[in-house]
């Protein structure tokens, strides 16, 4: 009787694994693979993948490929096979199936492009989304609180109110950029310092720096209502707006005209690394991006038009033994909070020498915008403690999506308590003490 010896069993090594392998093997030595005998570059896997960038050593094979510091994204495109994949700010290029007509690994870097680009037309909608938010959330904050015919001879100046606005702006942006990025893509690039270079930040900046000189000029020229020179910074909404699509779209182009294998911050290569785009994402809705948004910016945009009327926290000046919650001031003109510790917290106006203590309309601060007066004091106070008066830690950084986050609102405090400052406020009254001994800027 013959004994048969057991074959042993082996998995099965999947046949894209093999092809990987070849094809790996083959961009060691060459920097543009052709189609070596026996690999059917049509076979290579196709589904969306970092993983799989990385095994295909992609990022090797843009940066090895011949001449590719001078060939830019279309030439490369058209070379393998493309001839209308067109990119751009209001483009859709579309790559299509894997050898329709494109072969693989030229097809696997033109879908990661064409996912690129469907993000920058994203962030460049953005924009626009998050100017609308600002502009009708400014002008509603201005009906509601500022009486027109209030002349504004005691408002702050006007430079530094630009210069808020222009700021809130560019901080607003970069957190829905970074909402967007951080939501669909994981990748060292999506940093704030990185997409405020790439997207043209950094010339929003220069162009409000530059401008805002000329604006408060025209300003100071016009006397008018509050209201109405109020009303008038939509005009320079428009213009950070067109600012920043301008900056938006040129370095979509430098990008785009750069050689594909350039190493450089405009290069393709920068952005593609590792994969960052080569995966299938769910992306937000103007819709989505705005309901995150509404809140922060209304909150921003209110401490922003209290501080031009030159508002700022006091910090128990009095006892809490008024007629509102917990002894705090009451009446629909104050804005007065007392907590459990018994230290009243009021947001007054210093008008020239003298503190007053009411504003136009300030009941709808939390009967239409939900906003309380304990969240605006205490965010404030907090903030400042942590970080000094009137800090803003989100300047030039992405501003956050939760109201419950550090410094959203940041008013200057005047810790009354303060044995100096209430000395000085027994001398010569709140306002003059809170900026003479408080350092407050008002």
């Amino acid at each position: 009787m013959i004994t048969r010896t057991p074959i042993k069993q082996y998995n099965r090594v999947p046949r894209w694994s093999i092809l990987v392998a070849y094809f790996w093997l083959w961009t060691s030595v060459h920097a543009q693979p052709p189609q070596p005998i026996g690999i059917n570059l049509c076979d290579l896997p196709r589904k969306p993948d970092s993983q799989l960038w990385n095994q295909l050593k992609l990022d090797q094979y843009i940066q090895g490929y011949p001449n590719g510091q001078n060939l830019s994204v279309i030439e490369f495109a058209r070379q393998n096979g493309a001839e209308n994949f067109l990119c751009g700010i209001g483009e859709k290029c579309n790559i299509g199936e894997l050898c329709h007509p494109v072969q693989g690994p030229a097809w696997h870097v033109l879908f990661a492009i064409q996912e690129w680009n469907m993000f920058m037309n994203s962030v460049y909608m953005a924009v626009a989304t998050t100017m609308d938010l600002v502009r009708v959330t400014t002008a509603s904050l201005l009906m509601d609180l500022t009486d027109p015919n209030e002349k504004d001879a005691g408002y702050v100046d006007p430079m530094f109110i630009l210069s808020l606005l222009g700021a809130f702006f560019v901080s607003l942006s970069l957190g829905v950029f970074y909402s967007l990025a951080t939501i669909a893509y994981s990748s060292s690039w999506f940093t704030i310092s990185a997409l405020s270079v790439f997207l043209g930040i950094g010339s929003t900046l220069s162009f409000s720096g530059l401008q805002i000189s000329t604006m408060v000029e025209q300003e100071k020229a016009i006397e008018e209502t509050a209201f109405n020179k109020w009303s008038r910074f939509g005009y320079y909404f428009s213009q950070w707006e067109d600012a920043m699509h301008q900056g938006i779209t040129h370095s979509v182009n430098a990008t785009l005209h750069t050689g594909i294998s350039d190493l450089g911050p405009s290069g393709i290569v920068h952005f593609l690394g590792n994969g960052s785009f080569f995966q299938s994402h769910p992306r937000k809705t103007s819709a989505e991006i705005e309901l995150g948004l509404k809140d922060v910016t209304q909150i921003r945009a209110l401490v922003i038009l209290l501080r031009s009327m030159n508002a700022f926290v006091t910090r128990g000046s009095g006892p809490c033994t008024g007629r509102g919650t917990n002894g705090a001031w009451d009446g629909d003109d104050h804005l007065s909070y007392c907590g459990p510790d018994k230290i009243m917290m009021n947001i007054v106006i210093a008008d020239g020498k003298h503190a007053k203590n009411t504003f136009f309309n300030a009941k709808a601060i939390a009967l239409k915008y939900s906003i309380t007066t304990e969240y605006l004091t205490v965010n404030s106070w907090t903030c400042q403690q942590k970080y000094g008066i009137g800090a803003d830690p989100y300047a030039g950084t992405a501003m956050p999506m939760d109201v419950s986050s550090e410094c959203v609102a940041n008013l200057p405090v005047c810790d009354c308590t303060d044995p100096e400052i209430r000395k000085a406020i027994k001398k010569h009254g709140t306002v003059r003490a809170c900026r003479d001994v408080g350092k407050l800027p008002i």
